[in-house]
């Protein structure tokens, strides 16, 4: 368990994580005592099957957080705890607890007041990534890929996770989610990259398919008549077949992603007809 502070190391779930938090749950509640509500392991250590840093975090409802003065001078005893005071986080208390190494954090524990909007969010976000394995799967990619552009830089990797979250909360509360811009920008430049794409082989296809439905000489491609060439016709067609049907995929991806849910059902039938039109010639 552990990290030195600042980094960022993503490692697969272990079900160990949890008998690390049921360990750590059972020293807070000496510590804490009634002015504890609850006490729940959060974070992505606390949802099955999620890679996660080897950090354990853990919130600890109270009444008010002018009742954590009771317990405050425990913490302040023992060496490995240290409390974070910088105002960053208002709504918490955040107690850092270290390993060997005093730079090293191996839990956090967050001192949330029960009734308040961070406790319950915590709660409500681990809840919805334990039911929802898309979701789960989309975070983990999300997760993954900014610990590769974030090796050493933890706060720039948590800030870039907070649209997600925020998105799937509003989500879950039955809230429209925010917009992306960026997501939103990238599905219609594919939408429309992908539109001319198709309208290309519908320029090739059509006039094929009305030549061999009507016989009329003047639609027919000159490759048509002769078998010799039919490979040329296979190499000429591949590319407006290749681009719409592999791009409607992209674009199914990229709308799912961005909550663009019209451009997704566009590309269904997009990524069916490709086939189908090709069959035809």
């Amino acid at each position: 368990m552990g990290l030195i502070k600042g980094e960022v190391k993503l490692e697969q779930y272990d079900i160990k994580w949890q008998a690390d938090f049921l360990a750590e749950k059972a020293e807070l509640e000496k510590l804490f005592g009634d002015v504890a509500l609850e006490i729940e392991h959060i974070g992505s250590t606390s949802v099955r099957g999620l890679s996660a840093k080897p950090i354990i975090d853990i919130a600890v409802a109270v009444n008010s957080l002018r009742d954590f003065a009771a317990v405050r001078p425990k913490f302040e005893e023992l060496k490995q705890y240290s409390i974070k005071d910088d105002g960053n986080n208002p709504g918490e208390i955040l107690i850092r607890k270290h390993g060997e190494n005093p730079e090293e954090v191996t839990h956090f524990i967050h001192i949330m007041e029960k009734d308040g909007p961070k406790y319950q969010d915590s709660i409500l976000f681990r809840d919805t990534l334990r039911d929802n394995t898309r979701l789960r799967l989309e975070y983990e990619d999300l997760k993954r890929e900014l610990a590769k552009k974030f090796p050493h830089d933890r706060k720039s990797y948590t800030e870039s996770k907070d649209y997600f979250i925020k998105s799937i909360l509003r989500e879950a509360k039955g809230k429209k989610s925010p917009r992306n811009k960026a997501d939103t920008y990238r599905t219609l430049g594919i939408f429309i990259g992908i539109m001319l794409a198709e309208a290309l082989f519908l320029f090739v296809v059509i006039p094929t398919v009305i030549a061999h439905l009507t016989d009329a000489e003047g639609f027919k491609f000159r490759a048509i008549e002769m078998p010799e060439t039919m490979m040329a016709n296979v190499v000429f067609l591949a590319p407006f077949f290749i681009v719409p049907f592999f791009g409607s995929i992209f674009l199914m991806q990229a709308s799912i992603k961005s909550r663009m849910m019209w451009t997704f059902w566009i590309a269904l039938a997009i990524f069916f007809s490709t086939p189908i039109l090709v069959f035809l010639t």
